[in-house]
C-alpha cells in the first residue's frame, strides 16, 4: 500500500463452522475507519493513508447460552505502507500527435496527491519543459512544422500531507505524419542513360495519416500518381527536373515534405558505357541485414571493386580488392538510404542500402 492511499479494502472470512456464529470481532490498524459493518463475516475498511499494520478476526458463537471465541486459524494479514505515493498511470495506450493537434495527456487519479510535476520535451509542443497542475491531465499541443519527430512527457505525483513524491511515469510518442525517403534510379548525381526509364519513389515510414502527392516534370503537375513516379529519361546532353509535393491529413496547413531531382541524359556513368551499366532500385541482396543498424556486412566478389555512397553522393565506404567478407561500422551513419556500387571492368551495378537506427 502506498502513501496517502485512502482506498476502500475488503477483508473476508472464512469459516469451517457456521452454525452458532453470533458475530465476528475485527481488529485493524488505528486510524482506519470502518465502512458499513463491523461485525460480519466480511469488512470493508478506510485505510488512513498514514500508517500500516494488521487486519485480524475472531469468530464468536453462542451455543447452549455461553459465549465462545473461535481460534483462529490463520495467521493477521500484515498491511505495508510504503513512504511514497503510488506511481501515476497514463490513461490511454497511444498519445501520437498530428501537427496543430492538442491532446489531452491524463493519468488516473493518485491518491493523496495535491499537485503532478509534468515534464514536456522537445521544447516545440507548447507547453514545453517542467509544469505543474493541481489536476492529472495536461494539454498539449504540437508544433506546426515536422523538425522534431519524437516526443515524450513524463509526471511525479506530489502531496503536502508527508508523503514521498511518486515515481516518474514516461510516455513516448510521435509528433507528425511521419518521415520520408525520396530515392530515384538516377545515379546520385542525376545522370541516365538516355531513353530509358527513370522511377522516383517517397518512402514512408511511421505514417499517419492520409498521403497526397502531386509529381511536377519541368514543373507542370500531374496528379494520378501516389508515392512512386516514372519518367522516360531525356535525350544526351538535355536534362528534366522532377519534383514532388506531399501533404498529409496530420500535417496542418501546410506541405508535409517536399523532393526534387535534376536527371541529366548521359553517354557513359562513372566512365562506363550506358550498354553496361544497371541502376537498379532495389534493396541490396549481398549486404546483410538489410536495413541495417549498427554494422553492415558486404560480400565481394573477385574482380570487383565496392564503394557505398550517401544520398547525397558523399563517399562512405571502399572495399578493398579482391573477394572477401567485410563488416562495416554503421552506427554513426546518420539513418536514410545509401547506394552500394559494384564496379567491375566490364559493368556497374548498383543497389539500395537502407540504415535504420532502433
Amino acid at each position: 500500500m502506498y502513501c496517502g492511499d485512502r482506498t476502500a479494502v475488503t477483508y473476508t472470512a472464512q469459516v469451517s463452522q457456521t452454525n452458532g456464529i453470533a458475530r465476528f470481532d475485527w481488529t485493524y490498524p488505528s486510524g482506519w475507519t470502518v465502512q458499513g459493518s463491523a461485525s460480519g463475516s466480511s469488512i470493508t475498511l478506510i485505510p488512513s493513508g498514514s500508517s500500516g499494520g494488521s487486519v485480524s478476526v475472531q469468530a464468536v458463537y453462542t451455543c447452549g447460552g455461553a459465549t465462545t471465541l473461535a481460534v483462529p486459524t490463520s495467521a493477521p494479514v500484515n498491511v505495508t505502507l510504503r513512504p511514497e505515493l503510488a506511481p501515476p498511470r497514463f490513461t490511454a495506450g497511444n498519445y501520437d500527435l498530428c501537427l496543430n493537434e492538442t491532446r489531452r495527456f491524463e493519468v488516473a487519479p493518485v491518491p493523496g496527491a495535491s499537485s503532478y510535476e509534468w515534464t514536456v520535451s522537445p521544447g516545440n509542443l507548447s507547453p514545453s519543459g517542467p509544469i505543474t497542475t493541481t489536476v492529472p491531465y495536461l494539454d498539449i499541443t504540437a508544433p506546426a512544422n515536422n523538425s522534431q519527430p519524437d516526443g515524450e512527457v513524463s509526471v511525479v505525483a506530489k502531496a503536502t500531507n508527508g508523503c514521498l513524491p511518486s515515481t516518474r511515469a514516461t510516455v513516448r510518442f510521435q509528433i507528425g505524419a511521419g518521415e520520408a525517403t525520396f530515392s530515384s534510379s538516377a545515379s546520385y548525381y542525376g545522370y541516365v542513360c538516355p531513353d530509358g526509364p527513370v522511377s522516383f519513389t517517397v518512402e514512408r515510414s511511421k505514417q499517419r495519416g492520409a498521403d497526397a502527392y502531386v509529381w511536377y516534370v519541368n514543373e507542370v503537375p500531374d496528379y494520378n500518381h501516389g508515392g512512386s513516379f516514372q519518367i522516360t529519361a531525356p535525350s544526351a546532353g538535355n536534362s528534366t527536373y522532377v519534383r514532388v509535393v506531399v501533404t498529409n491529413d496530420c500535417s496542418g496547413s501546410g506541405v508535409l515534405f517536399e523532393f526534387g531531382q535534376a536527371v541529366y541524359g548521359a553517354t557513359e556513368i562513372d566512365g562506363m558505357p550506358c550498354q553496361n551499366v544497371r541502376l537498379g532500385t532495389e534493396l541490396c541482396t549481398a549486404t546483410y541485414p538489410n536495413p541495417a543498424d549498427a554494422a553492415l556486412t558486404v560480400e565481394q566478389a573477385a574482380g570487383a571493386t565496392t564503394t557505398i555512397y550517401n544520398s547525397q553522393g558523399r563517399l562512405m565506404y571502399t572495399a578493398r580488392k579482391g573477394k572477401h567478407t567485410a563488416t562495416v561500422d554503421t552506427h554513426a551513419w546518420p539513418a536514410g538510404l545509401y547506394y552500394l556500387h559494384t564496379q567491375t571492368n566490364k559493368s556497374m551495378e548498383r543497389c539500395r542500402i537502407q540504415i535504420e537506427h532502433r
